[in-house]
């Protein structure tokens, strides 16, 4: 998928339709996300992240959730492999 290669910034709204239209699937480089991992913080009237709540921009604690996962996939995979 072409996609999958395009830097961030150059990724459209005719490419994830695309995906929808070709029936993507998750692989190890394509994970679909239903709901964004979310903590309310002092005074947060949100009761979801704020791309749900608001649509301008993932959340700072969701942000962090998703790299952290990013990280341990990628650490046990090359586990797998023998590397530490």
């Amino acid at each position: 998928m072409s996609i999958l290669r395009k830097p961030l910034a150059e990724i459209t709204i005719d490419d994830l339709e695309n995906l929808i239209t070709a029936g993507a699937r998750e692989t190890g480089e394509l994970e679909f996300k239903g709901t964004l991992p979310f903590q309310p913080q002092k005074g947060q009237p949100q009761t979801a992240d704020r791309w749900i709540e608001k649509g301008d921009r993932i959340g700072d604690y969701a942000r962090d959730e998703i790299l952290a996962e990013c990280v341990r996939k990628r650490g046990r995979r090359h586990s797998s492999f023998g590397f530490a």
